[in-house]
């Protein structure tokens, strides 16, 4: 047992940022995902399903004008970051790159809400909802959580979010009571991003000597080439995941996005859990061998299995808990997205600790496209079928596996693990 625990805590000290990184970010989404749970009985019986599902798809809507402003920069930020912990000029340097580039993109995509809205009937009518929600673009902007992903202090980051998020919390007990208080819900979600993210920028001004600083558009030129690949590959996913909110919404009801959107939000803490661990353990996988990458695989599968099993049996009683009587639907659709779990684990594994490191974004993209393509095929026979939530569901369960297909062929063919 001694020297068990030697072990044990010879390991823990050997990777103790990877421990510490991992365990912030798993906190930090772990109380986002946890404080929502917690509200959404609240919010879903006194805005009702309706409204929250017009909340719901105005987030899918903006998704899309962030994706466009973040442009795949993430990634390759995070991977100079990780490398150049030590060197505070070419920490300067990106940093600045990336702010200079989401700049500029916001400018196009406030042009572009602005023209929807004179001109869309959907968007006139809703306009006040969209620019509430379209404001929390500011705080991506302001706030790299790439940055301390890459050096490893994603500790700072969960003190600030989570603080302000226990700080607004109360408001919404105060003044949110019926549905048509929906844009005071929404404003009070905004400002905590918005709040948060300048907060981060003082932080990183004071202990990092990190300042935010405009540069020449003609040197983003690599920045913006190095990110196009990523930039398609979370134009995608975007388009698949937050494109189903958006179908749901078009050929079914604004009601069922709500119903969707529950099973969604269990779905997503089981995968918290992988996500977090693999950004943190990115730093260090950038060089990491073949056989750690196989064993992370492994556990993750077996994870997947796991969480699916414990779902079937207690996800009843926990969709009657948070959402009601009324929202129960969401049990069967949950049971089915719970296959994703699995699939999603694996490919974000190879994506993550193989694509990426090693240069292969053309790669992620096509894996990307393939789960696109299939899910909207897919999709379409479903509802020429069956004009039910059920067919979008089913759907998208059945894409995933095509992502994970196009990534074994790719891995085997190159030799790759």
């Amino acid at each position: 047992m001694n020297s068990v625990g030697k072990v044990i805590k010879e390991k823990f000290f050997n990777n103790k940022k990877i421990f510490e990184n991992y365990a912030s970010m798993t906190f930090i989404q772990g109380a986002n995902v946890i404080i929502g749970l917690l509200l959404y009985p609240y919010i879903i019986r006194h805005l009702e399903k309706d409204a929250y599902g017009s909340y719901v798809l105005a987030v899918a809507v903006i998704s899309f004008f962030l994706l466009f402003i973040g442009f795949g920069f993430h990634l390759p930020a995070l991977k100079q970051i990780s490398l150049n912990q030590n060197n505070l000029e070419k920490r300067q340097e990106m940093v600045s790159f990336v702010f200079t580039a989401k700049s500029i993109l916001f400018l196009f995509a406030s042009i572009l809400l602005g023209l929807l809205i004179l001109f869309v009937p959907f968007f006139r009518e809703n306009y006040q909802l969209y620019l509430i929600v379209f404001a929390t673009i500011v705080s991506d902007i302001l706030f790299p959580m790439w940055y301390f992903q890459g050096m490893q202090k994603m500790k700072v980051v969960t003190i600030i979010q989570v603080g302000i998020k226990l700080l607004f919390i109360p408001f919404i007990f105060i003044f949110v009571k019926k549905p048509s208080d929906l844009l005071i819900f929404a404003s009070i979600f905004s400002s905590m991003s918005v709040i948060s993210a300048i907060i981060s920028v003082f932080f990183m001004k004071i202990k990092e000597n990190i300042v935010l600083r405009f540069v020449k558009i003609g040197k983003l030129k690599i920045l913006f080439k190095e990110s196009l690949p990523l930039f398609w590959t979370n134009l995608m996913i975007t388009a698949k995941l937050k494109g189903t909110t958006l179908i749901i919404a078009t050929f079914i009801s604004v009601g069922d996005v709500a119903i969707y959107d529950l099973a969604q939000k269990i779905i997503d803490v089981l995968q918290l859990v992988t996500q977090y661990l693999n950004t943190a353990l990115f730093p260090k996988a950038v060089t990491a061998a073949k056989e750690l990458i196989k064993k992370i695989i492994y556990y993750e599968f077996w994870f997947g299995i796991i969480a699916i099993i414990l779902l079937s049996l207690l996800g009843y009683p926990l969709i009657l808990l948070l959402g009601g009587s009324g929202m129960m639907a969401a049990y069967p659709l949950m049971l089915i997205l719970s296959v994703t779990l699995i699939t999603w684990m694996i490919v974000n594994c190879y994506i993550s600790f193989v694509f990426v490191p090693k240069g292969h974004y053309n790669y992620v993209f096509g894996n990307q496209v393939s789960a696109v393509i299939s899910f909207f095929v897919l999709v379409t026979v479903g509802l020429l079928i069956s004009k039910s939530i059920f067919s979008v569901v089913i759907a998208l369960a059945l894409s995933s596996f095509f992502e994970l297909f196009y990534c074994r062929i790719l891995i085997k063919k190159e030799k790759l693990l």
